[in-house]
């Protein structure tokens, strides 16, 4: 999930667990450790795109690493704060931070929680990264908590609220998903559509737009899914192309990028460039099957290409999401 949610999640994860008894405090330092995470991602822009990809919510986000951390971290905290209790606090960060990992695993992208002992991703796909049905009430929540004193009930029932909306918008959005899921498969059969395996996701901001990706032997056929409505997806067909890769396709930083993508991938050869896009996360402009948020080009020497990020014709930027929130409201209206 974005920073701002889980800044808020571990905020009110503080003021439940420590709230009456250190203030201000838990709160704030429950904001930190629900982030902390998430640092990884200053590291990554040291690597390569190919492994900075795996190496975010990679082993910051392991169950192993917040068994490490939390002692150290929660040791610190109690220094800085001339606290007694470090247990206290280092029970805090433990469930702050598993807490973050957790939810990420609700996202696409993929969670590393069992690294270094498995490269398994875990990503159940039931959240977009930004949901703003579900961020600003809990913002808004929150914010209204701060006008309370640091030890009142009200702030702590404000929190308590703030958590209990979380996990129920989560069990939700794990429904709402269970139930395309048996649409999809009932759909796919009724049509005649061959498919090996499928996928759904929400797409960036709302829960309510579904992106579905399914696969067969030569390639994907990808649309989109009001949750209101039950007709057919217009669906499109891309060309998985694994031909174009040619000797590219042994190279390691290849692999983990198919790796990354869960097969779920195409390959383009664009004014003579290669690129392999990762299809799970759909694009900004839904009226368009060739626009992906995670678009990579394969370039140079065969054996250790080079790897860049992004297509140039596909920059985001304020057009794009003007464009997107539009096409969004059409597809409700359908």
């Amino acid at each position: 999930m974005d920073s701002l949610t889980h800044i808020i999640i571990g905020a009110a994860t503080g003021q439940v667990m420590l709230g009456k008894k250190e203030g201000n405090k838990a709160l704030l330092w429950g904001a930190i450790a629900g982030n902390i995470p998430d640092f990884d991602a200053a590291f990554s822009l040291l690597f390569s795109p190919a492994s900075s990809v795996l190496m975010h919510r990679g082993f910051s986000h392991s169950i192993l690493f917040a068994l490490i951390i939390s002692p150290l971290l929660g040791f610190l905290i109690a220094k800085l704060v001339k606290s007694k209790d470090t247990w206290q606090w280092i029970g805090l960060t433990l469930v702050a931070i598993l807490t973050h990992s957790a939810i990420d695993c609700l996202n696409t992208y993929g969670t590393g929680i069992f690294e270094p002992f498995s490269k398994l991703r875990v990503a159940y796909d039931t959240m977009p990264i930004v949901d703003l049905l579900f961020l600003v009430p809990i913002l808004i929540t929150m914010a209204f908590a701060l006008f309370f004193s640091n030890k009142s009930k009200a702030r702590n029932i404000l929190s308590i609220a703030v958590l209990a909306f979380s996990f129920a918008y989560f069990g939700y959005s794990i429904s709402v998903k269970e139930i395309l899921n048996k649409r999809v498969t009932a759909q796919l059969n009724q049509e005649g559509i061959p498919y090996n395996r499928f996928i759904t996701a929400p797409l960036p901001l709302t829960n309510f737009i579904w992106l579905i990706v399914a696969e067969d032997n030569q390639g994907f056929n990808y649309g989109y899914q009001s949750i209101f409505d039950k007709s057919l997806p217009n669906y499109k067909y891309i060309k998985k192309n694994d031909n174009l890769l040619g000797d590219y396709a042994t190279s390691p930083h290849v692999k983990d990028l198919q790796r990354f993508t869960k097969g779920f991938y195409s390959v383009e050869n664009t004014n003579g460039k290669i690129y392999l896009n990762d299809l799970r996360f759909g694009g900004l402009d839904l009226k368009s099957n060739d626009w992906f948020v995670f678009s990579f080009e394969i370039s140079g020497d065969t054996a250790n290409p080079n790897i860049s990020r992004s297509h140039p014709n596909r920059k985001i930027n304020g057009n794009n999401f003007i464009a997107y929130w539009e096409s969004l409201k059409n597809e409700k209206s359908h």
